[in-house]
């Protein structure tokens, strides 16, 4: 036998077991019928599948690149670009995270096109208008510049007249701390409940009771503030009810650290796990509005359901958007 013909041998045998495995499979077993429906070519769905088929986190062979202002991927192993992307079970969380960037969804001059979907802008002369938001504060461990949380709630650019406070102190030591910021400027809000330690109310059965509370108040937004996390952009309430979406949150960054409250993906066993797009995002280098943060909370307003999946913001620092970029 002849090397083209032995390498032409294997290059068949390497490409019925490739399309044995995947017509074996119920989704790809579809796929595969339409291919034969059609007379498409078996070596074209072939190469499909090796540049284009993405299986878990870990055997993904798949590269992200920019080519000017548009984004493709680029199969590292087989050198290919492919013009289908396809993903099964696992791999549909890597699917989504492309879909970050892929279809025009994110530019490098741009950024974030997907962003502008939906997006409102809230006039300041037309506060009346705004939509009634619920800020909850979970104070769970002694807290240091707890003064300076509450200062940079106040500060928020947000009427208080469409806001309503739900305190949740689960340390005596910070009473006093909690009832001065009442007593200071607690009148201009519109509504405010107080749990206090004596109260002997948990940190999770808070977190259910501050969701009825603001169902109670028929409020648009529930936005929930941990007692480590400082919002030093006075717009930032204000520019998340603008985006508009029905589960946003900043994104907060330790100082001069690479620690913040995102993390881009979740590992095998359901914690959190470093996307490869994640230093680029915490160093403000890419701005995508990504769906990747596992803590949140849920509540069905017909139903009145609540779901509690704890959403926290346990950073120290701001979110880099700033109201004169809008």
């Amino acid at each position: 036998m002849t090397k083209s013909r032995g390498r032409a041998t294997i290059k068949e045998a390497e490409q019925f077991t490739l399309l044995r495995q995947h017509v074996d499979r119920p989704m790809h077993g579809v796929f595969f019928c339409h291919v034969e429906e059609q007379s498409l070519s078996v070596q074209l769905t072939f190469s499909f599948l090796k540049s284009a088929g993405l299986m878990s986190e870990m055997e993904a062979k798949v590269e992200l690149r920019f080519k000017r202002n548009e984004a493709y991927l680029q199969n590292i192993a087989y050198n290919t670009v492919p013009m289908i992307i396809h993903g099964n079970g696992q791999s549909k969380v890597i699917l989504n995270a492309l879909g970050n960037y892929l279809a025009r969804a994110w530019s490098p001059e741009e950024g974030c096109l997907n962003c502008r979907d939906a997006i409102t802008e809230l006039p300041n002369d037309h506060q009346q208008t705004y939509p009634p938001i619920l800020i909850a504060i979970f104070i769970d461990r002694p807290t240091p510049f707890l003064e300076e949380l509450f200062e940079k709630i106040y500060q928020q650019v947000y009427p208080k007249s469409k806001l309503h406070l739900f305190i949740h102190n689960s340390e005596p030591y910070h009473d006093s701390v909690v009832q001065k910021f009442i007593d200071n400027g607690g009148s201009e809000y519109k509504s405010i409940k107080i749990i206090n330690f004596n109260d002997h109310i948990g940190f999770s059965a808070g977190k259910t009771l501050a969701m009825q509370y603001c169902l109670s108040k028929d409020c648009s937004g529930y936005f929930s503030v941990d007692s480590v996390a400082h919002l030093d952009n006075t717009y930032t309430l204000k520019l998340l009810v603008e985006q508009q979406r029905g589960i946003v949150g900043p994104l907060l960054v330790r100082e001069e650290q690479t620690w913040s409250n995102f993390w881009g993906a979740v590992a095998d066993n359901g914690y959190y796990a470093r996307s490869t797009d994640y230093m680029d995002i915490i160093q403000n280098k890419r701005r995508p509005i990504v769906a990747t943060k596992p803590d949140v909370v849920l509540f069905h307003v017909a139903d009145k359901i609540i779901y509690v999946i704890e959403f926290s913001a346990p950073a120290e620092s701001n979110i880099t958007v700033k109201e004169e970029e809008k």
